[in-house]
């Protein structure tokens, strides 16, 4: 790391490619590592830094590299001694050019007068000579096979070149093309063509192994999709992970037989579509609604006011019984508590609370109001003096119908009390 300057995982990456001994381990240069070669006593390892090296433009390097191999010697020698070594010859253009009736001194002015490239004109000359009918047009719009003149006609509109109606969509051509061979809109952002070209990749290798993605999954049952590729992520497989969301999904995952796959390992077994349909059909029936706060597999069925649990491992709904405890208390009276079910709080806590029915229903009415924002009686009468000096208590609380809550700590400790605000709003605004 000391040595090039890289971070820890770049180096890493590099000892895994090539081992440890490699030159390329030690590599320091910018520029990406593309191949190895030694020249002159001294690795090189792209393009870019043998021209640096040698004096010369990166094309031609990889023109030569191209034509005559990475291991040719002459590869480094200066434009007039390579082509004498290897017998070529250099069409020379013409110093002063008439063109239409102009002189130029040179192709560098006529390129400067016409508004166009030098390089791009010299090539022109160079190839199709000075009668070429394009020779000084904008090469976005020169026609794909300029001399047949045929144009490209796209949905009824006609462009003269995929560079022109890349221009005109705000596309590169390579995106252009893509987008063209796999019939996608030109309208669209790269990002969305991107996730639909993954999306169809992933229907495609899942269909070959019979099964199903987590987006088909989502269409056909309106299960929540980012529990669904949490489920197919490999730390969601592992055995720590009992329940994955609120159904227990993890036994219709499969792994497809795409071996070396690098972009999809998992799908579903499509059973888990009617699965699903079956829970969300029994919600629909029982009239069920989440219970806020609990765990997710408490529902309460409002209209007969009835307490389910979910089992998640087979999507079935059981009803909780009801409870009333008979209590004495301290003078010989008995009496029965308030009907109360035993639940389970948020994940964390593995041990179930007793909730009284009544606040089940204010959970669900006032999901908002956590046992953090709650204050007890006793901290609200040594909060202000004013509230100390009125003598509040719960009785004038209850008299002011101001809301009273009963909620649970994550650790299972249980509080009753109030918000402050409505608190501050009865003491406060009455004294005012």
């Amino acid at each position: 790391m000391n040595k090039t300057g890289y971070s820890y995982p770049v180096i890493y990456k590099r000892i895994q490619k090539y081992g440890i001994y490699d030159p390329r381990v030690f590599y320091s240069g910018k520029r990406r590592i593309k191949f190895i070669v030694k020249i002159d006593g001294k690795f090189y390892f792209n393009t870019g830094d043998i021209a640096e090296a040698f004096n010369l433009s990166e094309p031609i390097i990889r023109r030569r590299i191209k034509k005559y191999g990475l291991n040719d010697p002459d590869i480094i020698l200066p434009i007039s001694e390579f082509n004498g070594v290897k017998g070529l010859s250099m069409a020379r253009l013409p110093q002063k050019i008439n063109y239409h009736g102009h002189e130029f001194k040179s192709i560098r002015a006529m390129a400067r007068y016409y508004g166009i490239d030098n390089a791009v004109l010299s090539r022109r000359i160079r190839i199709y000579g000075l009668n070429y009918k394009h020779l000084c047009s904008d090469p976005k719009t020169i026609p794909l096979h300029a001399k047949e003149g045929r144009e490209i006609e796209y949905r009824g509109e006609k462009y003269a070149s995929y560079a022109d109606m890349a221009s005109k969509n705000n596309l590169s051509v390579a995106q252009l093309k893509i987008r063209l061979r796999n019939n996608q809109s030109l309208d669209c952002s790269t990002i969305e063509v991107r996730q639909k070209t993954l999306t169809t990749i992933k229907s495609r290798k899942a269909h070959k192994s019979n099964l199903v993605t987590a987006e088909e999954v989502f269409n056909q049952t309106g299960y929540d999709l980012k529990r669904l590729k949490s489920i197919l992520n490999k730390k969601s497989l592992t055995a720590n992970s009992e329940y994955a969301g609120i159904l227990n999904l993890n036994k219709f995952v499969k792994k497809t037989n795409n071996k070396g796959d690098s972009h999809y390992k998992y799908a579903f077994n499509p059973e888990i579509i009617p699965f699903i349909n079956n829970y969300f059909e029994q919600i629909r029936q029982k009239h069920l609604i989440m219970v806020p706060q609990l765990r997710e597999m408490y529902f309460w069925d409002a209209k007969n006011e009835e307490f389910y649990s979910l089992d998640p491992q087979n999507g079935n709904f059981h009803k909780k019984i009801k409870r009333r405890d008979k209590v004495t208390n301290r003078l010989g009276k008995t009496y029965f508590t308030q009907t109360y079910v035993q639940a389970q709080l948020i994940p964390g806590y593995k041990w179930q609370s007793r909730y009284y029915i009544s606040e089940i229903k204010s959970l669900i009415e006032h999901p908002e109001v956590y046992a953090k924002d709650l204050v007890t009686i006793t901290q609200i009468q040594n909060s202000h003096p004013e509230i100390n000096r009125r003598n509040l208590t719960s009785t004038v609380l209850a008299k002011y119908k101001v809301p009273f809550y009963r909620r649970h700590f994550p650790d299972g400790r249980v509080i009753s009390g109030y918000l402050p605000k409505d608190v501050n709003r009865l003491v406060f605004n009455k004294n005012r």
